[in-house]
């Protein structure tokens, strides 16, 4: 399949003899069947990356260099219980403050936040607990782009229900032993 781009509507060149009888029109194209190929291979891309993001069962956000969120895939929204569109329709500082006002010890959690922006290179592991009484483990580490740091990966596996999980399975082992 061949596509092609003509310049024909946008720069049309007519000739016309002095009595205004049309002589001919020049138009230009451009064969885009490349970037077309390769515009739908990053499309199957970041489809499949998508899925993959909503597949997985931590939560995960995604930052780039100035801290603004750039991807939080469907679990970290449940887990969160961060309302649809709430991102898109808040600034940072209020998804944050929606974000850390349900931890028991939310500026403990902005400690490391901040000491993450000054070494923006170290990776992070810690548990954070909830008001409700959630833990969730939080691991974070840079988002590189051709070896320079892009922005931060943030993921949080909610560590009861992990435990919950591997006792079902070792006891539905167990029975069938």
């Amino acid at each position: 399949e061949i596509y092609t781009l003509s310049l024909h509507d946008a720069l049309p060149i007519s000739f016309r003899s002095e009595d205004g009888t049309f002589n001919g029109q020049i138009a230009t194209s451009l064969d885009i069947t490349e970037r077309r190929m390769m515009e739908d291979e990053l499309n199957k891309a970041l489809s499949l990356l998508n899925a993959t993001l909503d597949a997985t069962g931590d939560g995960i956000m995604a930052v780039d260099a100035e801290g603004n969120f750039s991807a939080i895939n469907q679990r970290f929204m449940e887990m969160w219980g961060v309302p649809p569109d709430f991102v898109e329709h808040h600034t940072r500082e209020e998804s944050l403050a929606f974000l850390v006002n349900q931890l028991v010890d939310p500026e403990a959690s902005l400690q490391v936040v901040r000491e993450l922006v000054g070494h923006p290179d170290a990776e992070s592991r810690d548990d954070i607990v909830f008001l409700d009484g959630k833990v969730f483990e939080r691991f974070s580490c840079p988002q590189l782009i051709d070896g320079q740091i892009a922005g931060r990966v943030w993921t949080y596996d909610d560590v009861p229900q992990r435990k919950r999980n591997e006792r079902q399975i070792r006891a539905s082992l167990a029975e069938k032993e």
